[in-house]
């Protein structure tokens, strides 16, 4: 059974029951058109044979004479392969024949001789080659094809005056020739046995070629690989197959050294990785570490945030009081020209104004703390930038750098969470800001892209972004500044309301030369259209 299981001898049994099949449906066909080609030729012969002794007969039968007619019918009958020749009139009786006994006789008209004419209700006058034939055995089982040729009434016949015919009648009678296909039939058994020889050869030399090939093709490599397999397993994996061929076996045979090769560099990787498995240990540990102090100053930020929340809120009340009482103090002096100085009233003119900033400021500040959820609506991004810069620009007037704004955008509105936008937008402006060692610029720019999205460009002239550290910044905890000055968290918090509100945002920077953030942003959110826009105050 284990023999029988291995593939090289189901591929070979395969091929040779295959072969063998095709090989005899083709040698069935063959033998079957011999032999009908075979009959062809023998009632083609026997018919112009028969139409040839009809053509004998004919001077004879017109002198009536008889017995020159008996004589050529048994000088016939006495050929190769003829068994018997006989002369039937149209009223069925046998005239001549090469038997005594038959003549003087009557066929039956349902009879192989008689049948192809007289099947119908009326004797036909043309009957081709093939339907004037029959095949048929003989008492001595000897196969007999019998032909039928019809004799004419010919105008010389039916104007004689011995024994003349009605010139209504086509056809006299019959000569029917029977010949032996004894012969055909030996012919085709010697054919037929010889290609039977020729075939069991031909498939037995094809089937060793079959075995051969399938033995150094198949049988040899599945056996190196089986081996390679069995070194691999026992943890040898220097081991090589050694097969040099450019087929599907000789590629496996490359794959499997590559995969050998592989495992043996893997190996010998996991054996460097567990002498230095301490450490990554500690590299990962102090990693752990740093995250956790990044934790930390992640929970100060939030503290810090609703402190300033709570700070804004309780001085927004005295601010409110300061305003309150500077306007009434203004009323009371505006009426007294005469005795109040108009420097009082200047000053508490600059004392409203800057009071109103405060409360602004604490305003922004409250508004930039409260969190609004998840809260799209159609905003002016103009304002949301000039907002952003008045919350920062007091660090912008302390380095006294230049800020230039190009909003070249004539619809600025678009769908968005205004407080999200905001927070990206302070997060970038105080990077730019960190980002200038001294006095420089910074431009803020907006454009637009196409029908459905709008562009900003933040751009500054501080030092630059590294090359090597460019695809990290975005990146949560990464940064380039030094622990006391951040902790990496700005840059991150931007991708993420970049992602939400379904944008992209991307940097290029030369160091030395500054950098530039570009922020793309749809102006209407996916599904958007089927909710009721909703205005935002930036105010």
């Amino acid at each position: 059974m284990r023999f029988t299981r291995r593939l090289s001898i189901r591929l070979f049994v395969l091929l040779s029951l295959s072969m063998a099949v095709v090989f005899g449906a083709f040698l069935v066909l063959t033998l079957h058109f011999q032999k009908k080609y075979l009959l062809e030729c023998a009632t083609v012969s026997s018919a112009r044979t028969s139409d040839l002794v009809v053509s004998a007969l004919s001077h004879s039968m017109l002198e009536n004479n008889r017995n020159e007619i008996y004589h050529t019918i048994m000088a016939i009958s006495k050929e190769r392969d003829v068994r018997g020749v006989r002369i039937i009139n149209k009223l069925g009786r046998i005239m001549f024949s090469s038997s005594r006994k038959e003549i003087g006789t009557t066929v039956n008209m349902s009879a192989e001789a008689c049948i192809l004419c007289h099947q119908a209700s009326l004797p036909i006058s043309e009957v081709t080659d093939f339907r004037r034939t029959r095949v048929f055995a003989s008492p001595e089982n000897e196969t007999i094809l019998g032909i039928i040729s019809p004799i004419r009434n010919a105008p010389e016949c039916s104007n004689a005056d011995c024994h003349a015919h009605d010139p209504a009648t086509t056809i006299l009678g019959i000569l029917d020739l029977k010949m032996s296909l004894e012969r055909a039939n030996y012919y085709m058994s010697q054919t037929r046995d010889r290609s039977i020889v020729y075939e069991i050869a031909s498939i037995f030399l094809i089937a060793l070629l079959f075995g051969v090939s399938i033995f150094y093709m198949v049988e040899r490599p599945i056996k190196e690989l089986t081996k390679g397999t069995v070194e691999i397993s026992k943890g040898n994996l220097d081991y090589r197959i050694n097969i040099k061929r450019r087929d599907e076996i000789g590629q496996l045979a490359q794959s499997f050294n590559r995969m050998t090769k592989q495992l043996k560099e893997a190996r010998e990787e996991i054996t460097e990785l567990n002498r230095s498995l301490e450490r990554r240990v500690e590299q990962k540990t102090r990693q752990l570490r740093q995250a956790e102090a990044h934790m930390r100053e992640i929970d100060k930020l939030a503290s810090l945030g609703k402190l300033a929340a709570s700070v804004a809120h309780e001085l927004n009340n005295p601010l409110a009081g300061i305003l309150t009482y500077s306007k009434l103090l203004e009323r009371k002096l505006t009426g007294k020209h005469d005795i109040v100085d108009p420097e009082i009233i200047r000053v508490l003119n600059v004392i409203e104004d800057e009071t109103s900033r405060c409360g602004q400021i604490v305003k922004d500040l409250l508004l930039f703390a409260r969190r609004e959820g998840d809260a799209f609506v159609e905003t002016s991004l103009h304002e949301v930038i000039e907002k952003s810069l008045k919350i920062v620009w007091h660090k912008i007037e302390l380095q006294e750098i230049q800020v230039t704004k190009k909003l070249n955008l004539e619809n600025d509105r678009l769908q968005c969470d205004p407080a999200q936008v905001r927070q990206a937008l302070i997060a970038l402006l105080i990077n730019a800001i960190e980002a200038i060692p001294g006095h420089g610029a910074i431009t803020i720019e907006t454009e637009v892209v196409d029908d459905n999205r709008i562009a900003l460009n933040i751009s500054d002239t501080g030092v630059g972004i590294p090359e090597e550290v460019r695809d990290h910044i975005f990146e949560p905890f990464f940064s380039t500044k030094e622990e006391s000055k951040g902790v990496g968290l700005g840059l991150s918090v931007v991708f993420g309301i970049v992602q939400r509100h379904h944008g992209t945002i991307t940097v290029s920077s030369k160091p030395g030369e500054g950098s530039t953030i570009r922020i793309i942003l749809p102006r209407r959110q996916p599904g958007s259209e089927q909710q009721a826009p909703r205005k935002y105050d930036a105010s």
